[in-house]
């Protein structure tokens, strides 16, 4: 894996190195700002570990722009579903029939990225 360097005062644009060397003809300049990621956030309602997929699946099918669901227990997220890992899963030969009333935490994400609301992006 490359290690990213910060950029330094004399690059051009903000941009970092291995950017402008990968791709001279385009780059996008780092765009620093100190805007808490709470004023990106989507406020949408969780699910528990008590969720089937059935049910799971018929609220991304109702809602088109729903492209993840929250897993809470006691108030605290403990993992994440996304609808196209959902949608693929479910999509196998017999997997609705296998899964539909089973726990969502079978296709959950256990162990997604968790930040603090207030971290400036």
């Amino acid at each position: 894996m490359a290690s990213m360097t910060p950029p330094s005062s004399s690059d051009n644009d903000g941009c970092c190195n291995e950017c402008q060397r990968a791709n001279p003809q385009r780059h996008f300049p780092l765009i620093l700002d100190s805007t808490p990621l709470d004023k990106l956030l989507l406020r949408q309602s969780a699910v528990t570990a008590h969720t089937t997929n059935l049910k799971l699946f018929r609220r991304f099918e109702d809602d088109p722009n729903i492209q993840s669901i929250a897993v809470i227990e006691q108030g605290r997220p403990i993992g994440l579903i996304n609808r196209h890992h959902l949608n693929a899963n479910l999509a196998r030969l017999y997997h609705h029939e296998l899964y539909d009333h089973r726990s969502c935490t079978i296709f959950m994400d256990p162990d997604p990225l968790i930040v603090d609301r207030q971290l400036p992006i």
